[in-house]
C-alpha cells in the first residue's frame, strides 16, 4: 500500500498505516569497548523480522549481556547502527528510550527474574501495569 505522500505503508491497528520497514530490528557493526580499552562486541549484525525470535547464546564472557542491554536500550554501543522499526534507536534520548522498549521489546531472561510469592499470570501482568 502507498500513502499519499507515496511512501510505503502497512496496515496495523485498524485503519491506521504506518512506515512498512524492511525488518522490525536491525543492527548493523555493533561494537562495544569497555572503558579499561577491551572489546566486548566485534561487529555484531543481525536483522530480525516482526514476531521472530532472537536467541543469544555463547560462553561465559562472550558479551551475550552486553548485546542484551544494548538491545534492551540499557547501554549504547561503541559504534555501530541499531534500528527499531525505522527509527535509529541510539539517538532517542533515556526518556524515549524507557518509552519505546515497553511497546517494542520483549526479553526473556536466563535466570527469569520473577517474583516467587506472586502466580506466573501476576508476574507477566506486573510489567504492562507499571507500562499504561
Amino acid at each position: 500500500m502507498k500513502a499519499e505522500n507515496g511512501e510505503e505503508t502497512q496496515p496495523r491497528g485498524g485503519n491506521r498505516l504506518r512506515p512498512a520497514h524492511r525488518h522490525a530490528g536491525h543492527c548493523q557493526n555493533l561494537q562495544y569497548q569497555h572503558p579499561n580499552e577491551l572489546t566486548i562486541l566485534h561487529g555484531v549484525n543481525f536483522n530480525l523480522a516482526r514476531g521472530e525470535f532472537l536467541s543469544v547464546v555463547g560462553t561465559s564472557g562472550s558479551g551475550k549481556s552486553t548485546l542484551m542491554n544494548i538491545i534492551g536500550l540499557l547501554d549504547k554501543p561503541t559504534s555501530g547502527t541499531y534500528n527499531l522499526d525505522g527509527v535509529d534507536v541510539l539517538e532517542l534520548s533515556d526518556d524515549k528510550a524507557a518509552l519505546t522498549v515497553p511497546n517494542t521489546l520483549v526479553s526473556v531472561f536466563q535466570n527469569f527474574n520473577l517474583i516467587g510469592r506472586i502466580s506466573a499470570r501476576r508476574n507477566v501482568e506486573l510489567p504492562m501495569m507499571y507500562a499504561a
